[in-house]
């Protein structure tokens, strides 16, 4: 009775252990059907060279974003626009003022002016936030306010 108790222990670890074989033998051909190498070397050699080209694209990726940042720095992000009455309620159209500024607070005013004869077209440098050369209206520092 002992022996076949201890006969039926080892079958029942024998199927256990062929189970676990035949599964990890399936899993190892996936493993080298995909790779093209039947060395478990081969395969680590491999996913090692695309980790390797993978950090290589994330750094030149990183690079490329910071300096675009830089760059888009220059460019002009922010506006603002504030419309007036150039010769007050009773004549003419509204004109507007238009701030075109980057994040350096830097870029220029243009002013319309709508008068009886046409429009005027004014523009004025700005640096940090002011007049890099001529003075500006109410309007024009109005328009930088809303550009921020």
């Amino acid at each position: 009775m002992i022996i076949n108790i201890v006969l039926a222990f080892m079958f029942g670890w024998l199927v256990l252990v062929t189970f676990i074989v035949i599964k990890l033998r399936n899993h190892y051909r996936r493993l080298t059907k995909r790779s093209g190498t039947h060395s478990i070397d081969g395969i680590l050699d491999i996913l090692l060279r695309e980790a390797e080209k993978s950090e290589n694209r994330q750094e030149h990726l990183e690079k490329k974003i910071q300096e675009l940042q830089i760059a888009s720095a220059y460019k002009y992000r922010k506006i603002g626009i504030v419309p007036f009455y150039a010769l007050g309620k009773t004549e003419g159209e509204k004109s507007f003022v238009v701030a075109l500024l980057n994040d350096l607070q830097s870029g220029i005013v243009l002013n319309f002016m709508y008068i009886p004869d046409g429009v005027r077209v004014y523009a004025k440098k700005i640096k940090d936030g002011k007049g890099e050369t001529l003075e500006l209206t109410q309007e024009e520092l109005e328009a930088i306010k809303k550009a921020e």
